[in-house]
């Protein structure tokens, strides 16, 4: 009899817990990293700085595991079985082997470069590791623009509302790969958060986590979206029916001030995502040395807070010099160009200029719309 309930003991708790010769074994996985050979725009002096690398296993029931990776070797628990498996590679290459990914100088989007391994195969008591080879090489990651507008429990737009972004393979939270913080936003008062992406998993999937402010309700999001879209996307994000819906951009507005999301991206080359700075002016140059930024009280006159969708907003000033000669004529001194780096001393340019400057300028934002409600470019006129 205490054989027998030794036996029953034994069998259920195999049901419970697993017999041991069915949980697997820990294999160990070895990895190839990619290189940089074919890309021609670096050097094999450059340095492959890994960002992510995540990992996920399914079988026939479904995920088996999923988790990010580190750059050596790992070990992971699976079962015995025939699985797939899904490893991404998000990495940072940078010129020189001695810089530091989080230098200053080391914040260009344009070096991000994403690769991915998909293959099946079938744990067996006789293989006791996995051999990750990169066949794809390194692509660049482009950035795609987003708006998004968030909805709380009971239909009403969530204000402070909180966006963790997640790995879509791993499913863990993507961290800044400096400070290790997870990477977040909030929403402004209306709900709408305007950011923008790295497009880096070939299933061109988002997923992130929404924490409301007033209760702290969270739920978890995934979607796909078009990646081959270059205009900025918008998508309504309800937590009452976990559903995302795309914008209706002929006939609704993000902003919300009563002008379509396509009637102010395409006929008025204003952004979509954002609102415009009223009444940019060009602020006079210090009288003492000569200093002037265009750039400089932008917002004064506008009542911002930390969450607000402009301070997302990352603007480009454009400027030209010029003089009018004897004859009334415009001649140009300094060709329109990029002048969001402040002039030391502008007095330089009146002596140099028969005293007389002419400064024209206009407001545009990093993807080329024009972010002031002025009509005209505006100017100003500095005598020495």
């Amino acid at each position: 009899m205490k054989i027998f309930d030794l036996f029953l003991i034994s069998f259920f708790c195999c049901l419970i817990l697993g017999c041991s010769h069915k949980l697997g074994t820990t294999t160990v996985v070895n990895m190839d990293m990619p290189s940089v050979r074919s890309l021609t725009e670096y050097s094999e002096d450059s340095s492959i700085i890994p960002i992510l690398i995540p990992i996920k296993i399914t079988n026939s029931s479904g995920v088996v595991l999923h988790s990010n990776l580190n750059s050596d070797t790992n070990s992971i628990e699976i079962p015995y079985g025939k699985f797939h498996i899904q490893v991404g590679f998000l990495a940072k290459i940078i010129q020189n082997k001695t810089s530091d990914i989080c230098d200053n100088n080391e914040t260009d989007t344009n070096s991000f470069f994403y690769t991915e391994f998909n293959s099946d195969f079938e744990n067996t008591t006789d293989h006791d590791s996995i051999k990750i080879h990169f066949q794809n090489p390194l692509q660049p990651v482009p950035f795609g623009h987003f708006g998004f507008k968030i909805y709380d429990t009971q239909g009403n737009p969530a204000r402070y509302a909180k966006i963790f972004y997640e790995d879509p393979i791993s499913g863990e939270k993507i961290k800044d790969p400096c400070s290790q913080i997870p990477l977040s936003d909030i929403s402004d008062e209306n709900g709408r958060v305007a950011v923008d992406l790295p497009i880096y998993n070939h299933s061109s999937q988002l997923k992130f986590q929404v924490i409301l402010e007033e209760d702290e309700n969270s739920k978890e999001f995934l979607f796909s979206f078009n990646p081959n879209i270059s205009q900025a996307q918008f998508y309504k994000i309800n937590m009452s029916n976990n559903s995302i819906t795309s914008y209706d951009e002929k006939t609704e507005s993000f902003l919300e001030d009563g002008t379509s999301i396509s009637y102010r991206r395409d006929i008025l080359n204003k952004n979509p995502r954002f609102p415009d700075i009223p009444n940019f002016k060009i602020k006079s140059p210090n009288l003492e040395d000569g200093y002037l930024s265009l750039l400089d009280n932008l917002t004064d006159n506008i009542e911002i807070n930390s969450y607000d969708l402009i301070t997302k907003r990352s603007f480009i000033v454009y400027c030209q010099f010029s003089k009018i000669n004897q004859d009334d004529q415009k001649i140009i001194l300094l060709p329109i160009q990029n002048c969001n780096k402040p002039v030391t001393n502008i007095f330089d340019y009146l002596n140099k200029f028969d005293k007389k400057l002419i400064i024209e300028a206009k407001l545009m934002d990093s993807e080329n719309f024009i972010a002031s409600n002025n009509l005209e470019d505006v100017k100003i006129i500095l005598n020495n």
